[in-house]
């Protein structure tokens, strides 16, 4: 789809933030963004058991290690 918006095939829909680079550099203009709800992010829903398996145990640990970088970086 974003390919498709940079060469001039129409309208897409995506997260403002994997659009930023092409918007800040002309190649695609923000239409309607004035009945775009804002997006708050991604949530990730797990079981809590003791006995989670290690897998699971790793993406939760990184996903909780990018969400507090990402407040530290949007603070500043």
């Amino acid at each position: 789809m974003l390919r498709t918006a940079l060469s001039g095939g129409g309208i897409t829909f995506a997260p403002v933030e994997s659009l930023q680079p092409h918007i800040d550099n002309g190649k695609l203009v923000l239409v309607l963004e004035d009945f775009l709800p804002p997006f708050p992010g991604c949530y990730l829903f797990f079981p809590q058991r003791r006995n989670m398996a290690p897998k699971l145990r790793a993406l939760v640990d990184h996903v909780q290690k990018w969400k507090s970088n990402r407040s530290l970086c949007d603070a500043k």
